[in-house]
């Protein structure tokens, strides 16, 4: 059993404190808060999750927003519209895309021309 001139805060119970009300000491009985460590605890550690968040979420608008700028103003130096700019860049890819096609095929016939070649080689240089 608690002594009666000690006060026991339960714990949950310490919403005079979060609100920046100090605790008076001059009362002729003991104050004891049971909860706060492990409250303050769990609010820190809920603020520095939303801290997180918010810093990931500035971190996406940030992004976004060098992304329509940098679109806004290409459009105004160059004249060309985003939609174009991303038209043109799909017709480079796929350009991209057939060259590097054409670039294997053309590295497999070199392969079988050099294989061919040191074929022939072998045979000249051969004695019979």
């Amino acid at each position: 059993m608690t002594d009666p001139k000690t006060f026991v805060i339960p714990s949950g119970a310490h919403a005079s404190n979060r609100l920046g009300v100090s605790m008076r000491t001059d009362l002729p009985f003991t104050v004891k808060d049971e909860g706060t460590t492990a409250i303050t605890e769990r609010d820190l550690e809920n603020e520095k999750a939303t801290s997180r968040r918010l810093r990931s979420d500035l971190q996406a608008c940030r992004s976004r927003l060098g992304e329509v700028l940098g679109s806004v103003v290409a459009a105004e130096i160059t004249g060309v519209s985003a939609a174009d700019w991303k038209a043109r860049a799909g017709e480079l890819l796929e350009e991209n895309r057939v060259l590097h096609e054409a670039n294997r095929r053309l590295v497999e016939e070199i392969d079988a021309v050099r294989a061919r070649n040191r074929d022939l080689t072998r045979r000249f240089n051969s004695p019979g």
